[in-house]
């Protein structure tokens, strides 16, 4: 599964992630840099729904970081030369 964002694409082990364990994000975006502060939230994602010969995937991916703080987003990839690659983020929300 791949998640693109301003530090570029990531890939994420999903067989390293333990429920109900606290992470911390080891990088941040520049654009950040003059800000103390780290990030704090919960991501979650749901199911993925392939199409027929599993060359596309969508799923529902959300970010919650406070009552105020937080996006969320249908991501849209695909399978090109046996990577995933994001075609089209759908945003749904953002606080």
């Amino acid at each position: 599964m791949l998640i693109e964002d301003t530090l570029g694409t990531k890939t994420i082990d999903l067989e390293q992630i333990a429920p109900y364990s606290t992470y911390q994000f080891v990088e941040k975006p520049e654009k950040f840099d003059n800000y103390n502060f780290t990030y704090r939230g919960v991501v979650s994602f749901s199911r993925i729904a392939f199409n027929k010969n599993h060359s596309k995937a969508l799923f529902r991916f959300d970010f919650n970081c406070n009552f105020d703080c937080g996006w969320g987003a249908f991501i849209l990839t695909e399978k090109i030369n046996g990577q995933w690659k994001v075609l089209k983020k759908y945003t749904l929300w953002v606080n």
